[in-house]
C-alpha cells in the first residue's frame, strides 16, 4: 500500500499513519479525500487499507467501487488476485489474474502473479502435507518431509519433485535423488523462465554431489546458456562457469579447463 491521489493536506498524515501502520486511520482521510471529490486512485488504496487492517468485506466492497470506475485496469484486477488470496478463496484469486493477463498479456509480473496464483489454488488440497513436509524439512527430520511430499507425487504435482528429492538426497539415496530432480527438470521445461533455469540449475548440483560430474557439466552449462538468454550476463562473478570447470577437472585431472569460455 501506498499514499496516492490525496489532496495536499492529506498526503502527508495519510503516509504518517501508513507507516505507524495504522491502517483504519490511513483508511479514514481516503474516505474523506474520497467525501471532497470521487476518484479511483484513493477507492483503491482505501481497499488496501481496509485489507491491511483485517476488515475484508470493507475492503472488498472499495475494491468493486473501484472497479466500476476504471473495469479494463490490469493492475487492479491482480490486487484483487492478492485480496482473494488473503480471503482465502484461491479460485477467484486465479480468476482476477487470468483476468489482468488478458487485459495486458505482455505483462510478465502479471503472468507470474497468475502462475504463483493457479500454484496456491492447486496446492490448496494438499494444505496440510505441504505444511507437514516443509516443517520437517526445516529442522532436518527428511523422512518426514519425504512423506510429505510422496503424498504431492501420488498426486501428480511434479512441482515439488525438487523438495523430494531434497529429502531423498539428505537421506544418502543419490541416485534417486537425482531421479527426482530429472523429472522435475523435465517437466518444467516447457515453462521456460526462471522456473526452468533454477530446475536444470538444481539437476546439475545434484549430479555433481553424486560424482556424476560429466553430466553435471551439461547442466550447469545448459543452466548458463538459460540465464544468458534471460537476462542477458551471468553476473558479475560467472560462478556456473567455474563449477563447469571444476567438474571437467574432476573428470580430467591432467586437463586445464581454463580454455573452457
Amino acid at each position: 500500500p501506498g499514499a496516492a491521489d490525496v489532496p495536499d493536506g492529506l498526503a502527508g498524515p495519510v503516509e504518517t499513519l501508513m507507516a505507524r501502520h495504522d491502517w483504519r486511520g490511513a483508511a479514514a482521510l481516503y474516505a474523506q479525500a474520497l467525501e471532497l471529490r470521487e476518484a479511483f486512485g484513493p477507492r483503491v488504496q482505501m481497499g488496501h487499507m481496509l485489507k491491511e487492517a483485517g476488515d475484508l468485506e470493507g475492503a472488498e466492497i472499495q475494491y468493486y467501487k473501484a472497479l466500476a470506475l476504471q473495469p479494463k485496469d490490469a493492475d487492479l484486477h491482480m490486487q484483487l488476485g492478492h485480496f482473494y488470496f488473503v480471503k482465502e478463496q484461491p479460485e477467484e484469486s486465479v480468476r482476477f489474474y487470468r483476468q489482468a493477463v488478458d487485459l495486458a498479456p505482455n505483462d510478465p509480473g502479471l503472468r507470474e502473479a497468475l502462475r504463483m496464483g493457479e500454484r496456491r489454488a492447486a496446492d490448496a488440497p494438499f494444505k496440510a502435507s505441504i505444511e507437514a513436509a516443509t516443517k520437517a524439512m526445516s529442522v532436518g527430520r527428511w523422512r518426514e518431509a519425504e512423506d510429505g511430499f510422496r503424498v504431492l507425487q501420488a498426486a501428480g504435482r511434479d512441482d515439488y519433485l525438487h523438495l523430494l528429492g531434497h529429502a531423498v538426497k539428505e537421506q544418502g539415496r543419490l541416485a534417486e535423488a537425482v531421479d527426482l530432480y530429472q523429472a522435475h527438470c523435465d517437466a518444467l521445461a516447457n515453462e521456460g523462465g526462471r522456473v526452468a533455469y533454477e530446475a536444470e540449475l538444481q539437476l546439475a548440483r545434484a549430479l555433481q554431489f553424486a560424482g556424476r560430474f560429466s553430466e553435471a557439466a551439461v547442466h550447469f552449462a545448459r543452466a548458463r546458456d538459460m540465464r544468458m538468454q534471460r537476462e542477458g550476463w551471468v553476473g558479475s562473478t560467472d560462478e556456473m562457469l567455474d563449477e563447469i570447470r571444476n567438474c571437467v577437472k574432476r573428470i580430467h585431472p591432467s586437463l586445464d579447463p581454463a580454455f573452457i569460455r
